[in-house]
Protein backbone atom coordinates (compact mmCIF):
# COMPACT_ATOMS: atom_id res chain seq x y z
CA UNK A 1 0.00 0.00 0.00
CA UNK A 2 2.98 2.11 0.72
CA UNK A 3 4.22 2.29 -2.64
CA UNK A 4 0.81 2.97 -3.73
CA UNK A 5 0.30 5.82 -1.79
CA UNK A 6 3.95 7.63 -2.54
CA UNK A 7 3.20 6.96 -6.43
CA UNK A 8 -0.51 8.86 -5.94
CA UNK A 9 1.14 11.31 -4.00
CA UNK A 10 3.52 12.18 -6.53
CA UNK A 11 1.45 12.18 -9.55
CA UNK A 12 -1.26 13.84 -7.68
CA UNK A 13 1.71 16.98 -6.82
CA UNK A 14 2.90 16.90 -10.32
CA UNK A 15 -0.71 16.98 -11.95
CA UNK A 16 -1.67 20.60 -9.73
CA UNK A 17 2.11 21.24 -11.29
CA UNK A 18 1.11 21.52 -14.40
CA UNK A 19 -2.44 23.11 -13.93
CA UNK A 20 -2.14 27.37 -14.36
CA UNK A 21 -4.29 29.64 -12.67
CA UNK A 22 -2.98 32.89 -14.76
CA UNK A 23 -5.49 34.56 -17.08
CA UNK A 24 -4.21 34.06 -20.20
CA UNK A 25 -2.60 37.29 -21.81
CA UNK A 26 -4.27 38.93 -24.84
CA UNK A 27 -2.45 41.92 -26.60
CA UNK A 28 -4.24 45.20 -26.06
CA UNK A 29 -4.98 46.93 -29.78
CA UNK A 30 -2.98 49.47 -30.62
CA UNK A 31 -4.12 52.73 -31.04
CA UNK A 32 -2.80 53.21 -34.74
CA UNK A 33 -4.89 54.00 -38.09
CA UNK A 34 -7.27 51.16 -39.68
CA UNK A 35 -4.77 52.36 -42.62
CA UNK A 36 -1.81 53.42 -43.60
CA UNK A 37 -1.70 56.99 -45.79
CA UNK A 38 -0.72 56.42 -49.13
CA UNK A 39 2.18 58.34 -50.71
CA UNK A 40 6.25 57.50 -51.85
CA UNK A 41 6.73 58.67 -48.11
CA UNK A 42 5.45 56.04 -46.84
CA UNK A 43 6.12 53.26 -49.03
CA UNK A 44 8.20 50.63 -46.92
CA UNK A 45 11.90 50.86 -47.20
CA UNK A 46 13.61 48.10 -48.67
CA UNK A 47 14.85 44.97 -46.74
CA UNK A 48 18.61 44.60 -47.02
CA UNK A 49 18.48 41.47 -44.71
CA UNK A 50 21.23 42.95 -42.70
CA UNK A 51 19.62 46.61 -41.74
CA UNK A 52 19.33 46.83 -37.65
CA UNK A 53 16.19 47.86 -36.04
CA UNK A 54 15.52 51.40 -36.30
CA UNK A 55 15.24 51.26 -32.48
CA UNK A 56 18.00 49.66 -31.87
CA UNK A 57 19.69 51.98 -33.52
CA UNK A 58 22.38 54.02 -31.41
CA UNK A 59 22.16 58.22 -31.66
CA UNK A 60 25.30 58.30 -33.13
CA UNK A 61 23.94 57.57 -36.41
CA UNK A 62 21.53 60.60 -36.24
CA UNK A 63 23.70 63.34 -35.53
CA UNK A 64 27.12 63.31 -37.33
CA UNK A 65 28.34 66.97 -35.78
CA UNK A 66 31.04 66.55 -33.40
CA UNK A 67 30.38 69.25 -31.06
CA UNK A 68 26.70 68.09 -30.86
CA UNK A 69 28.03 64.61 -30.11
CA UNK A 70 29.80 65.90 -26.92
CA UNK A 71 27.15 67.49 -25.61
CA UNK A 72 24.59 64.48 -25.80
CA UNK A 73 27.33 62.37 -24.07
CA UNK A 74 27.30 64.60 -21.37
CA UNK A 75 23.97 64.83 -20.87
CA UNK A 76 23.57 61.11 -21.19
CA UNK A 77 26.20 60.90 -18.42
CA UNK A 78 25.53 63.45 -15.85
CA UNK A 79 21.19 63.26 -16.35
CA UNK A 80 19.65 62.56 -13.04
CA UNK A 81 16.23 60.76 -13.90
CA UNK A 82 18.54 58.95 -16.92
CA UNK A 83 20.45 57.24 -13.45
CA UNK A 84 17.77 56.73 -11.74
CA UNK A 85 16.08 54.66 -14.61
CA UNK A 86 19.35 52.83 -14.81
CA UNK A 87 19.52 51.98 -10.96
CA UNK A 88 15.92 50.63 -11.46
CA UNK A 89 16.72 48.44 -14.42
CA UNK A 90 19.52 46.72 -12.17
CA UNK A 91 16.92 46.27 -9.59
CA UNK A 92 14.17 44.59 -11.67
CA UNK A 93 17.02 42.44 -13.05
CA UNK A 94 17.92 41.50 -9.44
CA UNK A 95 14.24 40.92 -8.77
CA UNK A 96 13.57 38.88 -11.69
CA UNK A 97 16.87 36.57 -10.52
CA UNK A 98 15.61 35.77 -7.37
CA UNK A 99 12.00 34.70 -8.69
CA UNK A 100 13.58 32.77 -10.99
CA UNK A 101 15.54 31.00 -9.02
CA UNK A 102 12.76 29.94 -6.98
CA UNK A 103 11.72 27.65 -9.99
CA UNK A 104 14.82 25.22 -9.33
CA UNK A 105 15.53 23.29 -5.75
CA UNK A 106 18.29 24.79 -3.65
CA UNK A 107 21.31 21.80 -3.19
CA UNK A 108 23.50 22.04 -0.18
CA UNK A 109 27.04 20.18 0.26
CA UNK A 110 28.78 20.02 3.35
CA UNK A 111 31.95 18.19 4.29
CA UNK A 112 34.78 17.32 6.90
CA UNK A 113 37.29 16.11 7.88
CA UNK A 114 38.69 15.00 11.33
CA UNK A 115 42.56 13.70 11.79
CA UNK A 116 43.04 11.27 15.04
CA UNK A 117 45.76 9.78 16.60
CA UNK A 118 44.85 6.10 17.84
CA UNK A 119 47.51 3.22 18.64
CA UNK A 120 48.30 0.88 16.32
CA UNK A 121 45.70 -1.91 16.01
CA UNK A 122 43.65 0.14 17.96
CA UNK A 123 41.36 1.90 15.38
CA UNK A 124 37.54 1.92 15.45
CA UNK A 125 35.57 3.29 12.67
CA UNK A 126 35.96 3.89 8.89
CA UNK A 127 38.58 6.03 7.41
CA UNK A 128 42.29 5.53 5.53
CA UNK A 129 45.24 5.00 7.79
CA UNK A 130 47.69 7.86 7.41
CA UNK A 131 50.93 6.33 8.90
CA UNK A 132 51.69 5.12 12.77
CA UNK A 133 49.34 6.61 15.50
CA UNK A 134 47.49 8.71 12.75
CA UNK A 135 43.98 7.97 11.27
CA UNK A 136 42.03 10.64 8.98
CA UNK A 137 38.50 10.29 8.82
CA UNK A 138 36.34 12.22 5.99
CA UNK A 139 32.55 12.93 5.75
CA UNK A 140 30.74 14.42 2.83
CA UNK A 141 26.94 15.29 2.09
CA UNK A 142 24.33 16.72 -0.57
CA UNK A 143 20.88 17.58 -0.46
CA UNK A 144 18.40 19.69 -1.48
CA UNK A 145 18.01 22.16 1.33
CA UNK A 146 14.49 24.03 -0.12
CA UNK A 147 12.14 23.52 -2.93
CA UNK A 148 8.52 24.25 -3.21
CA UNK A 149 6.21 22.47 -5.74
CA UNK A 150 5.23 24.43 -8.65
CA UNK A 151 1.17 24.34 -7.39
CA UNK A 152 -0.76 26.07 -9.94
CA UNK A 153 1.99 27.53 -11.89
CA UNK A 154 2.16 30.51 -8.71
CA UNK A 155 6.24 30.02 -9.10
CA UNK A 156 6.58 30.18 -12.51
CA UNK A 157 4.02 32.72 -12.87
CA UNK A 158 5.74 35.21 -10.56
CA UNK A 159 9.06 34.84 -12.52
CA UNK A 160 7.49 35.26 -15.95
CA UNK A 161 5.82 38.57 -14.18
CA UNK A 162 9.24 39.73 -13.06
CA UNK A 163 10.81 38.98 -16.43
CA UNK A 164 7.78 41.10 -17.73
CA UNK A 165 8.53 43.73 -15.20
CA UNK A 166 12.33 43.46 -16.26
CA UNK A 167 11.37 44.21 -19.85
CA UNK A 168 8.96 46.95 -18.79
CA UNK A 169 11.68 49.12 -16.98
CA UNK A 170 13.99 48.59 -19.42
CA UNK A 171 11.88 49.93 -21.82
CA UNK A 172 11.34 53.25 -19.84
CA UNK A 173 14.88 53.38 -19.75
CA UNK A 174 15.32 53.35 -23.46
CA UNK A 175 12.40 55.70 -23.84
CA UNK A 176 14.33 58.39 -21.24
CA UNK A 177 17.26 57.81 -22.68
CA UNK A 178 15.51 58.70 -26.21
CA UNK A 179 13.53 61.23 -24.89
CA UNK A 180 16.61 62.77 -23.05
CA UNK A 181 18.57 62.92 -26.89
CA UNK A 182 15.96 64.70 -28.51
CA UNK A 183 15.74 67.23 -25.96
CA UNK A 184 19.57 68.03 -26.31
CA UNK A 185 19.28 67.74 -30.10
CA UNK A 186 16.31 69.89 -30.34
CA UNK A 187 17.86 72.40 -28.12
CA UNK A 188 21.11 72.86 -29.98
CA UNK A 189 19.20 73.15 -33.10
CA UNK A 190 16.96 75.72 -31.97
CA UNK A 191 20.18 77.54 -30.94
CA UNK A 192 21.81 76.68 -33.90
CA UNK A 193 18.75 78.43 -36.19
CA UNK A 194 18.81 81.73 -33.37
CA UNK A 195 22.59 82.08 -34.32
CA UNK A 196 21.69 81.91 -38.44
CA UNK A 197 18.77 84.44 -37.79
CA UNK A 198 21.00 86.51 -35.53
CA UNK A 199 23.59 86.63 -38.54
CA UNK A 200 20.63 87.27 -40.66
CA UNK A 201 19.26 90.33 -38.67
CA UNK A 202 22.72 91.75 -37.87
CA UNK A 203 23.65 91.88 -42.08
CA UNK A 204 20.17 93.71 -42.17
CA UNK A 205 20.90 96.03 -40.13
CA UNK A 206 24.72 96.40 -41.37
CA UNK A 207 22.66 97.12 -45.13
CA UNK A 208 19.97 99.44 -43.37
CA UNK A 209 22.96 101.67 -41.84
CA UNK A 210 24.51 101.53 -45.01
CA UNK A 211 21.39 102.78 -47.30
CA UNK A 212 20.80 105.39 -44.77
CA UNK A 213 24.88 106.63 -44.99
CA UNK A 214 24.34 107.29 -48.80
CA UNK A 215 21.01 108.83 -48.23
CA UNK A 216 21.86 111.17 -45.69
CA UNK A 217 25.21 111.98 -47.91
CA UNK A 218 23.23 112.55 -51.13
CA UNK A 219 20.80 115.06 -49.27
Amino acid sequence: MMPIRNFLLVTTALALAGCNLAPRYVRPALPVPAETPQGPAYRPAADTGDAAALADTSWQVFFTEPRLREVIALSLANNRDLRLALARVEQARAQYRVQRADIFPSLSATGGATYQKSPLGNVQGGGVGAGAGRFDIYSASVGVSAWEIDLFGRVRNLARSAQEQFFAVEENRKASQIALVAEVATAWLTMAADQERLQVARKTEAAFRQTLELTQARF
